[in-house]
């Protein structure tokens, strides 16, 4: 959702009004106001996606909320895993493969992957509560491009999926994929 300066104003002046009368109805005021000081206005969109005449969200939202759900994913189906299971995976993925956690994004990349991760997961209240506590700005050059890279594998592979999860070849194949395609 694209505002003008102008309109931004008027919500965020809409959102105390709304706050100062105590009007107690569907629209949470500080979630408006945080989400149009923080730069998310996509994020009221998302939330209240029944007042708008359209599904469309902002293309960086859509590829975080994608790449959250693969990590969930991925370390689901990791905890599933026996010890063989696990070692075998940390030898097929060496530093990768071992414990795989989300790790965030750049925060100093300016791609505003980490805002939004950092909005989804802490402010939303759109589902990613597992990831709330963890340190989501991973201090590492190209994450967002290693993550986009894991999510190819994994919207390959995910309709493999397995009930008890992803198998060690399938976690191999998307962890690897994390790495530059240069090392």
């Amino acid at each position: 959702m694209k505002l003008s300066d102008g309109e931004k104003l008027g919500l965020f002046m809409l959102a105390e009004i709304y706050e100062h009368l105590g009007v107690n109805g569907d629209i949470e005021p500080e979630f408006v106001k945080d989400a149009i000081s923080s730069g998310h206005a996509w994020a009221v969109k998302e939330r209240y996606s029944g007042i708008f005449n359209d599904s469309g969200s902002d293309e960086i939202a859509h590829q975080v909320s994608r790449i959250l759900g693969m990590w969930r994913m991925i370390e689901e189906s990791y905890a599933k895993l026996d010890h063989s299971e696990k070692t075998r995976l940390a030898s097929l993925v060496p530093h990768l493969g071992e414990n795989p956690r989300f790790e965030g994004f750049d925060g100093n990349a300016g791609d505003g992957f980490y805002g939004t991760a950092e909005f989804l997961v802490n402010k939303a209240d759109m589902g990613w509560d597992d990831f709330q506590g963890r340190p989501l700005n991973s201090h590492g050059s190209a994450t967002t491009a290693g993550h986009l890279r894991m999510l190819e594998v994994y919207s390959e592979r995910a309709g493999n999926l397995h009930r008890g999860g992803f198998t060690v070849e399938d976690l191999a194949a998307m962890l690897q994929a994390r790495a530059h395609p240069d090392r």
